[in-house]
């Protein structure tokens, strides 16, 4: 690659390696594009009732989860799969918990509780926990008094934070968390496995010879397949929230991913 050397993945060069790859791993994109077709069909006809948390949060969760599964997807065909399996991580997480309203409405409930407890902890840290002195400027546009109302608040309600792996398994989705989160994890995490790629190695002599930085497609059937069926699981939430009686057709793409699995 000529440019790249010059400009990396923000060249023109890099659409040379998206054609090559998108034709190599055509069957596999070509699914991906036509569930996405499909969501925003799906997308466009949902009425929301702003009364209902279920729906409200619910659709909400889902167009982050159809954001990042189009991210993903870009980001594979130019080649950066690391990038892509962080962003495959978040929406998993935001699949967890629409699979989990979806299924039980009461947690509506415990998806905003969660949320008071989280503003909690980012209270304390900017008031009680600062040693450094970091928040200093946000502590003069804040009050203590909404930390300490917030506080009395969630203890009165015995509020506490629901952790992603409580939220898989309310989902009923213990083995996405156990197998596909956690080994997403490796790569937002930064750890010397992660970093490895990043370095070309002489196979004889095991000596450093460059940073290596060009596009990979490195597990892309096991993550785009896993991101189709993520989303294929928060379409099927949404059919269950607004009725919308598409059964068979999700089922139709279920087979379609499989049919593209390694």
């Amino acid at each position: 690659m000529f440019d790249f050397d010059e400009v990396g993945f923000l060249g023109k060069q890099i659409n040379e390696f998206s054609q090559e790859n998108y034709q190599e791993h055509k069957a596999l994109f070509e699914v991906g594009y036509d569930l996405n077709k499909f969501t925003y069909t799906t997308k466009y006809a949902l009425a929301i009732d702003l009364n209902n948390g279920q729906q409200v949060i619910g659709s909400s969760l889902f167009s982050k989860i159809h954001n990042g599964f189009q991210a993903i997807l870009m980001l594979y065909k130019i080649g950066l799969d690391t990038e892509a399996k962080v962003i495959l991580r978040t929406i998993l997480e935001a699949t967890f918990v629409l699979k989990a309203i979806t299924d039980n409405e009461d947690e509506v409930l415990n998806f905003i509780n969660t949320d008071k407890k989280k503003q909690e902890k980012l209270l304390k840290s900017i008031f009680e926990k600062d040693k450094q002195n970091i928040y200093e400027d946000l502590r003069k546009k804040l009050s203590k008094d909404q930390l300490d109302s917030l506080k009395q608040e969630n203890k009165n309600e015995e509020i506490k934070e629901v952790e992603v792996y409580e939220w898989a398994s309310k989902a009923g989705m213990d083995s996405f968390y156990a197998y596909a989160y956690k080994t997403l994890n490796f790569e937002v995490h930064t750890d010397i496995r992660t970093l490895q790629k990043y370095l070309k190695i002489d196979e004889d002599t095991q000596d450093i010879i460059a940073i290596n930085s060009l596009p990979s497609d490195k597990d892309i059937y096991g993550s785009l397949s896993t991101a189709y069926s993520v989303l294929v699981i928060a379409l099927n939430c949404l059919n269950n929230i607004f009725d919308m009686k598409q059964e068979e057709v999700l089922k139709s793409f279920e087979e379609k991913i499989m049919s593209v699995r390694e």
